[in-house]
């Protein structure tokens, strides 16, 4: 990321760690953000490498497109300094991998969880079948079903 930094300085020509507010300098954190959140970074982690809350880092997300069709300098400036920025360093980009991995990772865990309560849900619906034929001697209607057994798995 400190490689973007100095990029994004160095054609900027602004300092993005400076804390002001100047448009010159806000438009080189978006250029910054965006190259960051292209390569799979997450809000709060760009965020938090230039001193901004992660809402900020949305909102210059959402508003560069506007920079980048109405103002053909800092177009320029953008994709020089992404072009340059995929010509010298590719150690970012292998960062942005192990975020995704650990994202994937997150979500395979999450599906597990989810896989297990619809087979607990299934083991259940079966039990109160099973239970249904033994105190009826029959297994329950599909009108039955739905109005008395589905209910009981909503929540």
């Amino acid at each position: 990321m400190e490689a973007l930094k100095q990029i994004v300085n160095d054609i900027f020509f602004v300092d993005i760690d400076n804390k002001t507010r100047k448009r010159d300098l806000v438009d080189a954190r978006k250029a910054y953000s965006k190259i960051l959140r292209d390569a799979g970074f997450s809000y709060q982690h760009i965020g938090d490498s230039i001193g901004k809350d992660h809402a900020t880092i949305i909102h210059y997300i959402k508003t560069i497109d506007g920079l980048l069709k109405y103002e053909p300098v800092f177009q320029k400036k953008f994709l020089l300094t992404k072009k340059q920025f995929k010509l010298e360093n590719k150690e970012i980009i292998l960062k942005s991998n192990l975020d995704i991995y650990t994202t994937a990772l997150s979500l395979g865990e999450k599906l597990e969880e989810v896989i297990k309560e619809k087979e607990q849900i299934l083991i259940k619906f079966v039990d109160y079948l099973e239970d249904y034929n033994n105190r009826f001697g029959k297994m329950p209607s599909i009108k039955y079903c739905k109005e008395n057994i589905l209910p009981l798995f909503d929540s």
